[in-house]
């Protein structure tokens, strides 16, 4: 495992901010973005889980910040509500 982070998800406004992380750097803790902009965030909002094995031969891998984790190094990942 590359990377950990603890997510605070507010469903009703739309956003997503990053709590505390530990290992590889990617969004520093008091980020705050809309889940829109990420797959995991926005799947774990609707209440279900993530996961992906292979980030570039998945289909539904494809918003915004899904191209900085992928640019990041980062080739799989998965997330829990």
């Amino acid at each position: 495992m590359d990377r950990v982070s603890l997510a605070r998800i507010d469903a009703d406004a739309g956003r997503f901010e990053i709590v505390a992380t530990d290992g590889a750097e990617l969004l520093a803790a008091g980020c705050e973005l809309p889940v829109a902009t990420c797959t995991y965030f926005l799947t774990t909002a609707q209440g279900d889980p993530f996961v992906e094995r292979d980030f570039a031969r998945s289909r539904a891998f494809d918003l915004p910040l899904d191209g900085v984790v992928e640019a990041a190094g980062f080739r799989a990942g998965g997330s829990a509500p």
